[in-house]
């Protein structure tokens, strides 16, 4: 109870702070909520999950750099980029806590660039990162959480149709977890393909169906092919039943994410004029939720996926504001606290349970 009072004092203080008059004071204000974010994931207990895995690697696998060879990796994960922080960090001290924070450091710093470029309400951005993604990746997907927040840098490429500076975003970030390789096809669909209200309809009407009725047929093509897609074993057959299989269609985040993406979709015109990305930002969570539903057999492998550009919803959710009056504002502040306060909280007891 004590946790759920915090989360929704902060987040109703951090929607609210997005009405400070001078700018300089607000961004200070952000800068503070994302380094109070990056320590509390940095002071996490050394015995979470999977945390004792990263400090045990770099405690006994990481060299310090002068030792360090281009074939040096950890048993625990193939990241060569990853592996290469820690080597950095074992230079000047092998202090595992020290180790941790500089992982969390180095995310909320690229997450606090993100939210100011892509959200209009910065704010409200980060309470939805919080709610949504924070317990689950800066608490225990670390590599991954580093590799999205260097893909959610690099979707300003996109939009700018700089492909090899994009790509070279993508190869930067496939070094600090390899999911990062999903991130490839989102380039030709934002700049080859000029999507329509009625093209994400349809897209979603069909991949209900794949995912529905020829979920089989999608089954036996990823076990078949689970090497060649650079897809964990553990992922679709290796794993524990409650890490491998779905809920499929019964999932409620695949719900969750098309009234998100079919609300922002509807307000187009409204929403489009207000945020230059917003249709790299569209594209990229109509991907999202495709995978998302397509692979819903697969707990992790849908998740893990989904989840890379389901982050867009810190640029997304906070647009919807722009729909709203500005006098009924502070309703809406209040509103997206109480929703985002009970969001966290289950993600909590997830972590937790």
């Amino acid at each position: 109870m004590i946790v759920l009072l915090f989360i929704f004092l902060f987040f109703v203080v951090s929607t609210y702070a997005q009405s400070i008059v001078n700018k300089n004071t607000r961004l200070n204000v952000l800068y503070m909520l994302f380094f109070i974010l990056a320590l509390i994931a940095g002071s996490r207990g050394l015995e979470f999950s999977d945390t004792s895995a990263y400090t045990y690697a770099f405690q006994n696998e990481a060299p310090t750099l002068a030792n360090y060879s281009i074939l040096s990796k950890s048993m625990y994960y193939d990241e060569s980029g990853f592996f290469l922080l820690a080597v950095l960090v074992k230079t000047f001290t092998s202090s595992p806590r020290v180790y941790l924070m500089t992982v969390a450091l180095v995310t909320m710093f690229i997450m606090c660039i993100n939210d100011k470029k892509y959200s209009i309400f910065p704010f409200v951005g980060l309470c939805v990162y919080v709610a949504r993604f924070y317990m689950g990746r800066d608490f225990i997907q670390i590599r991954a959480s580093l590799s999205y927040a260097i893909l959610f840098w690099a979707i300003q490429y996109i939009y700018e149709k700089k492909m090899a500076l994009y790509f070279l975003w993508v190869f930067i970030a496939y070094q600090f977890h390899h999911s990062a390789v999903v991130a490839i096809p989102l380039y030709f669909l934002c700049n080859w393909i000029d999507l329509k209200k009625w093209h994400i309809v349809v897209g979603l009407i069909i991949a209900f169906i794949i995912g529905g009725l020829y979920s089989d047929v999608v089954r036996m093509y990823v076990e078949d092919n689970a090497s060649d897609l650079n897809i964990s074993g553990d992922y679709v057959t290796g794993g524990t039943e409650a890490y491998v299989e779905g809920k499929g269609l019964l999932n409620p985040l695949i719900y969750f994410q098309c009234a998100i993406l079919l609300l922002y979709t509807y307000y187009e015109e409204l929403l489009a004029p207000q945020n230059k990305y917003y249709y790299v930002l569209r594209t990229g969570y109509f991907y999202s939720t495709l995978i998302l539903i397509i692979f819903c057999t697969y707990a992790v492998l849908s998740g893990r996926t989904a989840t890379i550009y389901a982050t867009l919803e810190m640029a997304i959710i906070p647009s919807l504001l722009g729909i709203t009056k500005k006098s009924d504002r502070s309703y809406a502040y209040f509103a997206i606290g109480v929703a985002l306060t009970g969001i966290f909280y289950m993600n909590y007891l997830s972590v937790f349970k």
